[in-house]
């Protein structure tokens, strides 16, 4: 005759039965023919397998919060680093989202937006295994398109201010030139510019608009000098307003504008929703298994 067995099923309807009242140990072991004593060693090992599935599966449950949270947190950062002029979100030659089986490795963080972000090389890949086909990736490489755009034409301000300036009759003492170039990106943005600069003074031979140094000018230099030097400033600037470089960056601007809109659409959802589709290699309890290297026949 076959010996009987316990399974792990049975002995957690037991300990299910006894714990509810519906039966207590002696009328389990009458019926189903085991010693009392049998009986109650099941029970206990039953309560303790139950007890160790509701501990596991509340901590699963903590750190699957804790992921999104995470995932949700890193998009959150994103949306908030998209600022203009832009800056770079993703890192130099990081590609997203991954070829299955192919993670990609994110070496610098310095020059994006991801510096500094607890684990940001890691869950900006997790982000784009759980939403692989999402708008976001092609977004995010428009976007930092755009980041090499603005500093390529930014350069080119930079140049024709420097050719005006000299046009005009500054002695540039540096910051004309970059004055002229900020004044032109507040323009093509839609601000106000930086005219008219205050606090126009001459020191140590420098005259000054603001925190600029202007122009440099002779020891014996005075305030008509000075108002002098302000006019071909100001007149500068103003036409700078103009210029076909100002319209350039005028129009990389509404470029940026749209896609910030459609790029913080996206984002946003992700961390609104909370819970996302998929799996990645860091999900609790499963997920893509990191890849392992492959061992030398000899090693």
């Amino acid at each position: 005759m076959p010996r009987k067995v316990v399974t792990s099923l049975m002995r957690r309807q037991w300990a299910h039965q006894v714990a509810s009242g519906e039966k207590t140990e002696e009328q389990i072991a009458r019926e189903t023919g085991f010693l009392l004593r049998t009986v109650r060693a099941h029970i206990a090992r039953g309560r303790e397998e139950v007890a160790f599935e509701e501990a596991r599966s509340t901590a699963f449950r903590s750190a699957l919060e804790a992921h999104y949270k995470d995932l949700s947190g890193l998009a959150d950062h994103l949306n908030r680093g998209l600022h203009l002029p832009p800056k770079r979100i993703l890192p130099r030659g990081l590609t997203l989202p991954p070829r299955r089986g192919k993670l990609p490795r994110v070496a610098d963080l310095s020059g994006s937006a991801l510096y500094g972000y607890p684990h940001a090389d890691k869950l900006i890949v997790a982000l784009a295994q759980h939403l692989p086909r999402s708008p976001l990736w092609t977004g995010l490489r428009k976007w930092d398109q755009l980041v090499d755009a603005f500093e390529d034409d930014y350069q080119r301000v930079k140049a024709k201010a420097k050719k005006e300036v000299a046009k005009a009759g500054l002695n540039d003492a540096g910051g004309a030139q970059e004055a002229v170039a900020q004044h032109v990106d507040s323009r093509a943005s839609g601000g106000a510019g930086l005219l008219p600069l205050t606090s126009w003074e001459i020191k140590d031979g420098i005259v000054y608009g603001g925190a600029f140094g202007i122009a440099l000018l002779p020891g014996e230099a005075g305030e008509a000098d000075l108002n002098e030097v302000r006019e071909r400033f100001e007149g500068v600037s103003l036409a700078a307003e103009a210029w076909p470089e100002t319209r350039e960056r005028a129009d990389l601007y509404a470029k940026a504008y749209d896609l910030r809109a459609d790029l913080g659409e996206e984002l946003e959802a992700i961390v609104l929703r909370r819970v996302l589709p998929g799996q990645c290699r860091y999900c609790p309890g499963g997920g893509e298994e990191p890849r392992r290297r492959k061992r030398h026949p000899t090693g």
